[in-house]
């Protein structure tokens, strides 16, 4: 699905290159910031069993979901009891 060519993730615990060229689907979503638990929109990569985001479609993606490993999925109207 993708049409440009981004760089890849490098995974900075493990030092992993992952290519997110060929994404099985992609496009933006509102995702919780992990330190100030603020919501910011990021361009989500699908590829295999990874969800790879990044600032925008044409960077570099920073962070990584194996939903492989994933066993329940919360939704954020529950979490933060009011609608998105």
């Amino acid at each position: 699905m993708s049409r440009l060519h981004r760089p890849p993730f490098v995974d900075p615990t493990t030092n992993i290159c992952y290519d997110t060229d060929n994404s099985d689907c992609e496009g933006w979503l509102t995702k919780q910031s992990m330190w100030l638990k603020d919501w910011r929109r990021r361009y989500f990569i699908l590829k295999g069993s990874k969800l790879f985001f990044a600032k925008s479609e044409y960077e570099a993606p920073h962070g990584m979901i194996d939903l492989s490993t994933c066993t329940t999925v919360k939704s954020a109207e529950l979490k933060s009891h009011k609608r998105n």
